[in-house]
């Protein structure tokens, strides 16, 4: 039996495979070169449709960019004042706490990592300014707790300024008898003087010399008719001889308020004001809290 070529079996003459070889090659270049051409097409059209920047655009942007970093430096000079400012604060707060006795506050900015503050890539300029913004902003919250804490002292350091019997409590007038030994004007003998007399017409109104609540508003042996302040921390004021009063007993009066009128009720004998001032119940020389009085001495 004679054999057959492959090919021939299958139903495809031996002499047609170089030509279908030369078909496929032909079709697959055809297809390349298409596609190179349609790239080639759209390449052209996007390069024909892109906008490029003109001379004066790009002048425009240069020019931009310059007055950016001229304003960056303006904002650096004034970080720069910020911090020498915030410095002097600093100086100046510590100094106030000394004065009061506050006693000076842990820096916040210790606990701080200036360095990962603000993790900014960008020109050398804004890498530097974060750091030294955040320090700034940083030190004025500190500064602002800081000044907190004062006033709150000084207000309480107020209230018991406002209790020392500071004022005096007659405008005008003047010492007629001082705070110590001195002869009984009803006796002639030596005794000792608890306060002060201020000699004044009757009826002058008589101020509280310091903020109090009245402890008593009524006659007393000796002193006649007696308005009596506590001003908390054991110090408290006595007027005596008043002709009338202005408060009632819980009352609570400030500094300068009228609280009565100079008289003579008690022992006295001519209108005037007898000014005590005690400190835990001990009589204290009233000249020695006054700090300015404008009366006459004796």
């Amino acid at each position: 039996m004679t054999s057959l070529d492959s090919t021939e079996t299958l139903g495809v003459p031996a002499s047609s495979r170089p030509l279908s070889s030369l078909k496929l090659k032909t079709v697959l270049a055809l297809g390349t070169c298409v596609t190179l051409i349609a790239a080639s097409l759209a390449w052209l059209f996007w390069l024909e449709n892109t906008p490029v920047p003109s001379p004066a655009i790009a002048q425009a942007a240069q020019e931009q960019c310059a007055e950016l970093q001229v304003d960056l430096a303006s904002v650096e000079n004034t970080v720069q004042s910020l911090s020498r400012h915030i410095e002097t604060s600093r100086g100046l707060e510590m100094e106030t706490r000394d004065l009061m006795g506050i006693g000076q506050r842990e820096p916040l900015l210790a606990s701080y990592n200036l360095a990962h503050a603000f993790p900014v890539e960008g020109p050398s300029q804004t890498v530097d300014l974060a750091p030294s913004l955040y320090k700034a902003t940083a030190e004025a919250k500190e500064a602002k707790e800081s000044y907190r804490q004062i006033l709150a002292t000084m207000a309480q350091s107020a209230d018991v300024w406002h209790g020392i019997p500071s004022l005096c409590p007659i405008d005008g007038g003047r010492f007629s008898s001082r705070y110590g030994t001195r002869n009984d004007p009803f006796t002639g003998r030596i005794k000792y003087h608890h306060g002060l007399d201020i000699s004044a017409p009757w009826g002058t109104p008589i101020r509280s010399s310091a903020t109090g609540v009245v402890k008593r508003a009524r006659w007393v042996s000796g002193y006649g008719l007696l308005v009596e302040l506590d001003h908390g921390n054991g110090i408290s004021t006595r007027y005596a001889h008043v002709s009338s009063m202005d408060v009632s007993e819980g009352d609570r009066v400030e500094r300068g308020e009228v609280v009565a009128y100079v008289g003579a009720t008690g022992r006295a004998t001519s209108p005037h004001l007898h000014y005590e001032v005690r400190v835990h119940g001990l009589p204290v020389n009233p000249k020695q809290h006054i700090f300015a009085s404008g009366l006459l001495a004796d």
